[in-house]
This record gives structure tokens, sequence and C-alpha cells, in this order.
């Protein structure tokens, strides 16, 4: 081989190995956004099974302070001593 043929073939094994790591990286970026966004998704979901959880626990809170009042005020709901 001459000296031309070999400078080709490393400027082009050089090239090639530009084009793959450049490639890589865009593998790699890709994969960070695709990951952002799942990870964007999940934290929306979260969001609203918190707000959910909220909603809920303050509709038992309702219930209880309108029904439960009057529960305890039964007296086969209050808890008497034993008596031996």
């Amino acid at each position: 081989m001459n000296l031309e043929a070999q400078n080709l073939e490393v400027m082009l094994r050089v090239k090639a190995l530009e084009t793959s790591a450049r490639t890589a990286d865009d593998i790699t970026m890709i994969s960070i956004v695709l990951m952002m966004t799942e990870l964007a998704a999940f934290q929306a979901e979260l969001r609203r099974d918190y707000e959910a959880l909220v909603d809920e626990i303050t509709g038992l809170r309702h219930h209880i302070n309108g029904h439960g009042c009057s529960l305890l005020r039964r007296s086969d709901l209050r808890q008497r001593p034993e008596s031996n």
C-alpha cells in the first residue's frame, strides 16, 4: 500500500469512530430525554393519587364529624370497665 491509501484508510477509520461516538452520544441523549419524560409522567400520576387521597381523607373526616359524634354518645359503644 502506498502512503496515500494508508492515509485515506486511517481517515476513514477515524471518521467511522467519530460517527459511532456521535451516534452513541445521540442515543444516550435520547435515552435521558425518554427517562425524564417517564419520570415527569410518574410524578404527575403520583401527584394525582396524592390529591385523590387527600380528598378521600377530607371526606372521611367530614363523615366522621357528622356521624361519629352521635355514635360515640350511644351507650352501647362507650367503653365500660369490666365488673367482676
